[in-house]
C-alpha cells in the first residue's frame, strides 16, 4: 500500500534549545526534538484509523493489529527478518566467537533486533520533513508543549464547553506550596485579562487534564499553569507559571 501523507505536505518537528554541557561556548546549543505527547500505542493507532475510516471498528482494528504484532515479535524470535511496507526489522546477535562458534564471554554476547525505514518513508523523512525551533528551554525544562481535545482530537487549541482538554509537556505537574497535588492552579484567561479557574482532572509530570467549563464563553484564551512542582522531593520555594504556547479557542 503505497504511504498516504494527504495530512499535510510538510511535517514540522518542535524543538527547542538547550545549553551545550560540553562547551563553555555561551552560544553553542543542542536542538533537542519535543515530543508534545505520550508514546502512542497500537490501541490509540485503531482509534484514529476508525474515526477516520467509519467503516472500521476500533475494536476489531486493535485486535487485527495487536495480532499482526504478536506474530512480527514470533518470527522475529525465531531469528527471521520482517519487512513491512516501511519498515524493516532483522535480529542481530553481538558478541566475539571462536572458529567453532562459541562465545568467548558468555556474558558479553547480547541479542537485539535492528529496525531501518525503507525507501518510501526515507524519502518523506529527507524532503517532507523539517525541524521548527519553539525557543530556549528554560524554567528548569518545564514547558507546555502541546494540547489535545479528548472528544474531537483537535491538537490546534479548539475545544468546546464541557470537554476535557489534555495538556502535554514536562514537569507541568500542578502541586501546591506543599507538594500536595492539585493544590497549584490552572487558567484559562480571556482577552479581556479575565481568569477562569478550571478544575484539574488527570495531574501527571508530562500529562495534565482540565475540564473546560460548560459556562465559559465563546472566545480565544490563554492558558496557564500556576506550580510548585520539580522533579525532586521538595517543591520550589516559589509557584513557576507555564504559558501555553497554544492560544485555547472556545466555541
Amino acid at each position: 500500500m503505497p504511504l498516504d501523507v494527504k495530512q499535510k505536505d510538510q511535517f514540522e518537528w518542535p524543538s527547542v534549545l538547550v545549553d551545550n554541557p560540553l562547551t563553555e561556548d555561551t552560544t553553542d546549543r543542542i536542538l533537542l526534538l519535543q515530543k508534545d505527547k505520550k508514546s502512542k500505542r497500537l490501541v490509540d493507532m485503531a482509534s484514529q484509523v476508525a474515526r477516520e475510516r467509519t467503516e472500521y471498528r476500533e475494536e476489531t482494528l486493535s485486535n487485527i493489529a495487536s495480532l499482526i504484532e504478536q506474530k512480527i515479535v514470533e518470527t522475529l524470535l525465531n531469528g527471521e527478518s520482517v519487512i513491512t511496507d516501511y519498515f524493516m526489522f532483522e535480529p542481530n546477535i553481538q558478541g566475539s566467537f571462536n572458529s567453532e562458534g562459541e562465545p568467548l564471554d558468555a556474558n558479553k554476547v547480547k541479542y537485539s533486533i535492528n529496525m531501518s525505514v525503507r525507501p518510501e518513508l526515507r524519502n518523506i523523512l529527507n524532503n517532507q520533513v523539517k525541524y521548527k525551533v519553539a525557543g530556549l528551554q528554560e524554567q528548569g525544562g518545564a514547558a507546555i508543549t502541546g494540547v489535545e481535545d479528548q472528544i474531537t482530537g483537535a491538537r490546534d487549541g479548539a475545544t468546546g464547553r464541557g470537554h476535557v482538554l489534555a495538556i502535554y509537556g514536562s514537569k507541568i505537574k500542578v502541586v501546591g506550596a506543599t507538594g500536595v497535588s492539585k493544590e497549584g492552579h490552572a487558567y484559562l484567561s480571556s482577552e479581556l485579562d479575565v481568569d477562569t479557574e478550571v478544575q484539574i482532572a488527570q495531574n501527571d509530570p508530562s500529562f495534565v487534564t482540565i475540564l473546560i467549563p460548560d459556562d465559559l464563553a465563546e472566545g480565544n484564551y490563554q492558558l496557564r499553569l500556576e506550580t510548585y512542582f520539580t522533579s525532586g522531593n521538595i517543591p520550589l520555594k516559589s509557584a513557576r507559571t507555564i504559558i501555553c504556547p497554544i492560544t485555547i479557542r472556545i466555541s
